[in-house]
């Protein structure tokens, strides 16, 4: 059996939201928003809890594209430390694929203003996908994975765990009611990132292996029992 579950399940899960990002991708590339975006827009950031407007500012700062860099950055150091250099170039692979997402050719469209109102898409500033979800997604996803793959203590795999795990589940409702996002676009950051990182554990968990076999050298390098 694959570590991850069953291979198939992996790979359904894989293609479906693959298949799923598409068509939300095809979808949006008309010119106005789809049917319920405005009203789950309204809900979310007409009237937010006091709490969520803070958790919102919080992730919209930390990880603005002027932060979240130097927050990436910073962690490669500690997850080579911690848990190896493989464990910090899975690390690399998935904060890189931040960056081919946002040079991808996606639909343009125009972020909310401050009243809800959609207006025209400006190039170079659109707002599909979320690029905060993408890297929640990509960045702290992987770091909840390798924190339950490798910590051995259950009350700390928990706690390592649990913190990255909501902020990639945060993140998506707090563009919303910081109104820098339509939900559509959120929905993208989501489902364009998600099937990108079950790529990079796939490879992560498999990859060990065929370099024992066919690279014992890069195997040694990345720190495979041999090196020791």
């Amino acid at each position: 059996m694959c570590p991850l579950g069953r291979s198939r399940w992996w790979a359904l899960g894989f293609v479906s939201l693959a298949g799923a990002a598409t068509a939300l991708t095809v979808l949006v590339q008309g010119s106005n928003l789809l049917p319920g975006e405005l009203a789950v827009a309204r809900w979310l950031a007409e009237d937010p809890l006091p709490v969520a407007v803070d958790i919102s500012e919080a992730l919209g700062v930390g990880l603005d594209g002027r932060l979240a860099p130097l927050i990436f950055f910073a962690l490669l150091p500690i997850v080579w430390r911690a848990w190896g250099r493989y464990a910090a170039l899975t690390l690399l692979v998935a904060g890189g694929l931040t960056f081919v997402v946002r040079l991808a050719e996606f639909p343009y469209r125009p972020r909310p203003t401050d009243d809800l109102a959609w207006t025209l898409a400006v190039r170079g500033s659109s707002s599909y996908p979320s690029g905060h979800v993408v890297y929640a997604v990509l960045v702290f996803g992987l770091l909840a994975y390798l924190a339950s793959r490798h910590l051995p203590r259950f009350w700390l795999s928990a706690v390592m765990v649990s913190v990255p795990a909501i902020i990639v589940i945060a993140m998506g409702p707090a563009r919303i009611i910081d109104k820098d996002h339509w939900p559509a676009d959120v929905a993208g950051g989501y489902l364009v990132s998600l099937p990108l990182l079950m790529g990079v554990i796939w490879a992560h968990v498999h990859l060990m292996s065929w370099l024992g076999r066919r690279a014992p050298r890069v195997y040694s390098v990345l720190g495979g029992k041999s090196a020791g």
